[in-house]
Order: C-alpha cells, then structure tokens, then sequence
C-alpha cells in the first residue's frame, strides 16, 4: 500500500537519463534509500507540487530553479564556477527534507495543526584558503562543506534560501 502523498513529491534525472520519482506507480521510492547512494550519478533534483510549481537544482552546474526560472538568470549565482579561487571539483549532493512543526494546545497536549517545511539544495566539499591565526605565519588550506537550500513553505508558499 502506498504512503499518504505529500503535497510536495521529489523527483531525480540521473546522467544516464533515468527518471526516478517518489511515486511510482505501487512502489514508493525513498531518498536516503534509492537517491542518495548514487548522488554521484545525478544531473538534476527537483519538487512538484500539486499546485503545479516545480522547484530544482542542476547539480551539475548548481543552479537553482522556479518554474522554469534559474536564479542565473536572475543574477543569483551560487554555482560551482562561481569561486575562481576555491572551485567545487567534488560532485554536488542533493539535500532533501521535510520538516514538521507541530502547534500544540498547552492545557490539553493536543494538535492544533501543523505546519511542513520542505528543503531542496546540494551540498559540496570545497578547499578553501585560510588566512593565519593564533601566530600562525602562512596561509593554509581547509576542507570545508558548503550547503545552498531553498526552503518551500507548504502552507503559503513562501520561500526562504540559506
């Protein structure tokens, strides 16, 4: 039987064109299980809603995108060419979650509703140069992860990018 369908469902193309969705059919596909493993071979990410919009990534350029909208185009670059001088060599990761909250009533314990959260991005390992500290003469070399999400509000539709 198939689990109750979120209003957002995630949906990944792999470089060799394979599509995989969160639903298929009678079989229910899940991220951490089916997607993440070969994140290595993916090309894009993205959410539909049953609204109809579609939220992704390209995570070969990593490149945001709105219904059709890249945020390049919209001067927000957040690719992994961007840096010059620290450039993402590493493949992209796709982040995907939803989070809930929960409102309570205080006296009784019980919900009054709930609110979902859902978080679309990738993730990279990056060297980056370091400048000295603590005495330290020279600049040195750190391997650090950089993460870009786009929270989608359920309920309203807000977005908010981290």
């Amino acid at each position: 039987m198939l689990e109750e369908k979120p209003y957002y469902v995630w949906v990944a193309k792999f470089r060799d064109g394979r599509v995989v969705r969160q639903f298929e059919n009678e079989k229910v596909n899940h991220f951490n299980q089916d997607i993440l493993p070969f994140s290595d071979s993916l090309s894009e990410f993205w959410l539909e809603g049953e609204n109809g919009r579609k939220y992704g990534i390209n995570l070969l350029t990593g490149d945001f995108d709105i219904n059709g909208t890249r945020f390049s185009d919209l001067g927000v670059l957040f690719a992994r060419h961007i840096d010059d001088e620290n450039k993402i060599t590493e493949p992209l990761r796709p982040i995907y979650f939803r989070r809930t909250t929960r409102n309570l009533d205080f006296s009784s314990g019980k919900e009054i509703n709930h609110i979902y959260v859902y978080a679309i991005g990738w993730q990279a390992t990056v060297k980056i140069s370091v400048p000295p500290i603590n005495g330290e003469k020279y600049w040195h070399e750190e391997i650090r992860n950089v993460k870009h999400i786009l929270y989608i509000h359920e309920s309203t539709g807000d977005l908010v990018f981290g």
